[in-house]
Order: C-alpha cells, then sequence, then structure tokens
C-alpha cells in the first residue's frame, strides 16, 4: 500500500472510532431545547432583534396605543412613568459654572451660574422657546416623550436651530410621531444600510433618518399619493429608545410581554361585569308548556307588544311584577357573577402584569388590602430605584444634551447677557456646560424614622447634608441661601419664625457652706499628700481664715436628698460628709454618712 493509501486508511479510521463514541451529553441536554409534547407550541426563532421588529413592530404599536386608550391599567402606567421620571415640577437645573486654573484650584463664577440658570429657566417655559409650536413647556415636552418610549417604545425629536427656533436662544425642539420613522424603509442609500428608517454606517453608527413627509394616517400624506421621505442628519435628531439586545436599531413597547394578559384580563373584567348586570336583571326564562301563545292579561307581560312604542317587553322591571304569557312556566336563573374567587384571578393576573411592567402590583391596581409598613416600605423602595434608573436613562439620552445644544447655540447668539448687557463669551462653552440635573423625589415612606436615619447618617459621615438634600430633589445650598434671605427678612420685620429659642438653664444655687468645706477639703487634702507635713500644719491654712470659716469646716455640711420609702409617701433625708482622722492627727478622708434632719446642730448664719 502506498503512504497516501495508508494516510487515508488512518483518517478513515479515526472518524469510524469518534462516530462509535457514545453520545450521553447530547440525550441529556437542556429540557428547554426539547422537542416533545410538552414544547410542541413552543414557537422560538434565531431571528435579529431586528428582523423580528421589522415584521411585527407596527403591529406592536398599534395594540398598544389600544390599550393606552382603551385599558385602565395601561392608562394608570402611562401616567405612572410620566408622573415619577419626570415629576409634577420636571427636573431640578443647577449650573455649575467654573474652571480649572493652571494652579489645579477651582474657581467658581457664581455670577455666570446665575445667568445660565435665569435664561435655561426662561427658555423651559410653556412660550420660552422649548417648543417650537409654543404648546407646551420643555417638561410637558419629557413627559410627551417618556410616554411615547414606553407606549411606542421610543421618542423622536427634531432640533430646530436659527431664526426657524423662533425665539432668542435661536434652538427649539419639535416632538415627532414615531410613525414618521418607517419601519419599512429597508435597504442601501449612498453605500450606507438603512434599517427600518435609520441609515447606518460600517460601524453602526446612525448617520441620518428617513423620515415621511407627513404622518402616514394623516390627510396630507393620502393627498400626496405615495410615500414622501425626508433624509435629515442625524445630529438634528433626538432618537432615544432602551435597547434589549445588542445590534438593535429600534425600540419596542415598554408593555409588549404584558399587553396580551391586559387585553385578556379587560375583556375577562368586561365580560364579568356584563354577566352581573345581565344576572341582575334577570329573574328567570320562560319555559313554554302549551302551543298555546297568547298572553294572558296583565299590566305588562313579558313578549307583550306595547301599544305605544311597538315592541315587546323583553325583561322584567326593578320592583315589579309581571304576567306570564298563556302556557309560559318561569325557571329560576342564578348568576355566576361576582363570583368569590372573581376578585382574587384579577389580582393574581394583575400581578403578572405589573411584573411584565416593572411597577409595584399596589400602586397598579389601586390596592392597598393587607399591606403592612414593612411590606409597602420594601415594594417603594425596590419600585423607586426603577423609577431613578429610568430617570438617569432620561438625563443622560435627551435632558443633557438638549441643555448642551441650547447653551452652545445661545451663547453665539449673545443671549445670555447679564443685568449690565453685556454677554457670556462663547469661547467659555466648556465652562459654562458645567452643570447638574435633580430628579424627583418622593415623600419618606415613614418620615420620623427615615429623618432620623438620614441625621444619624450625616452625624456618621455616612452621608453629606448635600446628599440628604438631593435625595429628597432639593439643592443643599439653595435651601441654605432660601433660609438665609427668611430670617434676614424675618429680623428685619420682628417675625419670629418657628418656636422661640430655649432660655439657657439658670445657674444652681450655690450653698456657700459647701463650697466652703470644698475649697478647705481641697487644701486639706494637699498638704497631706506633701511629704513630712502634719495635721498641724492645718492650723496654718485656717488661720486665715474667719472664726465663722472655722465653724462652718468644723460644723459637717448637709445635702437634702429625696428617698422614696414607700408607694405613695416621700421622707427627706440628710446626708453629710465627716472628716476621718488618721493616727497622725491628719485627716485621711471623709466619710458620708445618712442622717436625720433633728441630728443636725442649728445652721450658724454667716457674719
Amino acid at each position: 500500500m502506498t503512504q497516501n493509501g495508508s494516510r487515508i486508511l488512518a483518517q478513515w479510521n479515526a472518524q469510524r472510532a469518534i462516530a462509535r463514541r457514545p453520545v450521553v451529553s447530547v440525550v441529556r441536554g437542556f429540557d428547554a431545547a426539547k422537542d416533545d409534547h410538552l414544547t410542541a407550541g413552543w414557537k422560538a426563532t434565531n431571528n435579529s432583534i431586528d428582523a423580528d421588529a421589522r415584521a411585527q413592530l407596527d403591529k406592536l404599536r398599534m395594540r398598544s396605543r389600544d390599550l393606552s386608550h382603551n385599558n385602565d391599567y395601561m392608562r394608570k402606567f402611562l401616567r405612572m412613568v410620566a408622573v415619577n421620571v419626570v415629576g409634577p415640577n420636571g427636573f431640578i437645573f443647577k449650573s455649575l459654572a467654573r474652571e480649572y486654573l493652571p494652579s489645579g484650584q477651582v474657581q467658581v463664577d457664581a455670577a455666570a451660574r446665575d445667568v445660565v440658570e435665569r435664561h435655561f429657566a426662561m427658555w423651559c417655559k410653556p412660550r420660552g422657546g422649548a417648543d417650537v409650536t409654543k404648546h407646551t413647556s420643555l417638561q410637558g415636552l419629557l413627559k410627551l416623550a417618556i410616554k411615547a418610549a414606553a407606549r411606542d417604545g421610543e421618542y423622536l425629536i427634531r432640533k430646530i436651530r436659527g431664526d426657524d427656533a423662533r425665539n432668542p436662544y435661536k434652538f427649539a425642539l419639535q416632538i415627532l410621531d414615531i410613525d414618521r420613522l418607517d419601519t419599512q424603509r429597508n435597504g442601501v442609500f449612498q453605500g450606507n444600510e438603512v434599517v427600518m428608517g435609520v441609515e447606518i454606517d460600517t460601524i453602526g453608527q446612525p448617520v441620518a433618518y428617513h423620515l415621511l413627509a407627513s404622518h402616514p394616517g394623516a390627510l396630507t400624506y393620502a393627498l400626496n399619493r405615495g410615500q414622501r421621505y425626508e433624509r435629515v442628519p442625524a445630529e438634528d435628531i433626538f432618537h432615544g429608545f432602551i435597547a434589549d439586545r445588542p445590534e438593535q436599531r429600534r425600540g419596542l413597547p415598554w408593555a409588549h410581554t404584558a399587553m396580551l394578559r391586559l387585553e385578556m384580563l379587560g375583556k375577562f373584567q368586561t365580560a364579568a361585569l356584563v354577566a352581573s348586570r345581565k344576572g341582575a336583571e334577570t329573574v328567570g326564562v320562560l319555559q313554554r308548556t302549551l302551543d298555546a301563545d297568547i298572553p294572558a292579561p296583565g299590566s305588562s307581560p313579558i313578549g307583550e307588544v306595547d301599544p305605544a312604542t311597538g315592541q315587546a317587553y323583553e325583561t322584567s322591571l326593578p320592583g315589579t311584577w309581571d304576567t306570564l304569557p298563556a302556557g309560559y312556566t318561569m325557571q329560576a336563573y342564578e348568576s355566576r357573577y361576582p363570583d368569590q374567587v372573581f376578585g382574587q384571578f384579577v389580582k393574581d393576573a394583575l400581578r403578572g402584569v405589573a411584573s411584565g411592567l416593572g411597577v409595584a402590583y399596589n400602586g397598579l391596581g389601586n390596592d392597598m388590602e393587607g399591606v403592612n409598613f414593612s411590606s409597602i416600605r420594601a415594594g417603594v423602595i425596590e419600585e423607586r430605584e426603577c423609577w431613578i434608573e429610568l430617570q438617569n436613562w432620561l438625563i443622560e439620552q435627551l435632558v443633557t444634551p438638549i441643555f448642551t445644544e441650547w447653551l452652545g447655540m445661545a451663547l453665539l447668539a449673545g443671549a445670555l447677557k447679564f443685568p449690565n448687557g453685556s454677554a457670556l463669551p462663547a469661547t467659555k462653552l466648556d465652562k459654562f456646560a458645567e452643570h447638574q440635573f435633580l430628579g424627583r423625589r418622593w415623600q419618606w415612606v415613614d418620615p420620623e424614622k427615615d429623618g432620623q436615619a438620614n441625621e444619624r447618617a450625616v452625624k456618621n459621615g455616612w452621608k453629606t447634608n448635600e446628599q440628604v438634600a438631593a435625595e429628597q430633589g432639593f439643592d443643599f445650598f439653595d435651601n441654605v441661601e432660601a433660609i438665609q434671605q427668611e430670617q434676614t427678612w424675618a429680623a428685619d420685620h420682628d417675625v419670629q419664625l418657628g418656636d422661640p429659642a430655649p432660655a439657657p438653664p439658670a445657674a444652681p444655687a450655690v450653698d456657700p457652706a459647701a463650697k466652703l468645706f470644698e475649697l478647705v477639703s481641697d487644701g486639706i487634702r494637699m498638704f497631706n499628700e506633701a511629704e513630712g507635713k502634719r495635721a498641724d500644719s492645718l492650723a496654718g491654712v485656717c488661720s486665715a481664715l474667719s472664726e465663722q470659716s472655722r465653724a462652718l469646716l468644723e460644723r459637717p455640711i448637709s445635702v437634702t436628698v429625696p428617698v422614696q420609702m414607700h408607694e405613695h409617701h416621700h421622707h427627706q433625708r440628710l446626708k453629710r460628709k465627716v472628716p476621718v482622722i488618721d493616727g497622725k492627727g491628719r485627716i485621711a478622708e471623709f466619710r458620708e454618712e445618712w442622717i436625720e434632719p433633728a441630728a443636725l446642730p442649728a445652721p450658724t448664719t454667716p457674719q
């Protein structure tokens, strides 16, 4: 056999050996990947996220909008998103205009901060220029954007610059319906790939958006008799969504996993309500026993034709007795609704919906039954963390870019001016761009306990006062300035703010005898501790004292102490310090003893 033939034979034998090995890992595998009777209806694909979205995004969006129009829970969810992410007062803006000197120091420009904050607040007002249509404020635009992201999966905002903005800052925003970004616009444009209306380059970065000239459901779209597209550069568009998978170009409605359950739950509740109403209206059903169908005489027999209207009576009226037609009997009807398990079933279904929407069941269902402080606190804290995450996402993706664009255009337009009329220099863009946005915060679940916890955290160095204020949605330094202004105003107008300051505690009355005893005792102790000094040295100390002082020294000093003798009565006892003299005539210590008031010598009045 040739060498080449031997090599081929060896390879063939090796392949046969591998083929004969027992396959055990594939047999066990993963249960979720098996094809059996349990997974027969489980259909899954390996499509890209864009491939799935291209085929189903339009229908998902339409059904999500239908739920927002007709489903109570979906409408509540969208309202929760707007209120908790943007908040009732919007985001708090704080300018941090500062520059870093070559020496390493940071120089704060308080005047520039005031100018930037004042003008940005003016621009954000309802008719200040943020909305190019002048219909709403920046806060209103942000609520529309976050609701669009939740309902449709994405938001679409066009930047308007220059004179078209029609405001002194030369910048405005135009929020667009996401339907303007056609999901069926796919192909190649000038060497770039177009994916569902988004033109991307070779590295996947959006370079342009192909927008429909009008909404596909608008009358103008029908009059155009065809699709007309406008290619808008990416730098002129704010397009935001939360991606679920890499390489995703379009967003999905946030409720897409819960939409089917919401629709079924809504239909079930409607059917239950109808059944309950019919059950309340229906006494029974008529069963014919004879061939005769002539109604018996009566005021309003069921089935009798009303001569005034020409219509037959179909149901019995509440609080009335009806006469049955001849040849009919009444068979009682008992409705199953409202069923005892109806409420629990709805709760269980709604808990699944809440999980899909990422919110707490109690808030979505307006159900506080059986909720205690611990459970509601745990649920609230977890839900608020999700809201804060969405706040940070919106700030990073939309709010901060809006401010940056506005600031650049406002500086170029010379619209940011000091009170003296001079404008901020456009060359200092980096300096003025320093800023901070604070999202809304919520009331404490337990104000007293949470306040004490924050106070302890500040005292122990775990938090700063600025952090605590930020957690509540306030700026610490703004609060300090406001408090100072209040105090200054109150002092100028002689107004007391809050409770008056407590008076300093009065100094305790000094017993002259006790004070003298203390001084002399210290002197005696000092002399006794000195080497070679005897008790007769006490005479040198006391010689400077008056006769009254020596009398006080020789006399025991009493201290009144209340002592509870039994349950309802108290007795006044006294104690005194008595010097103890050692064998050398020195005072070694002072002994305390309790005495009755009658045993005390009469007090001597000092001269």
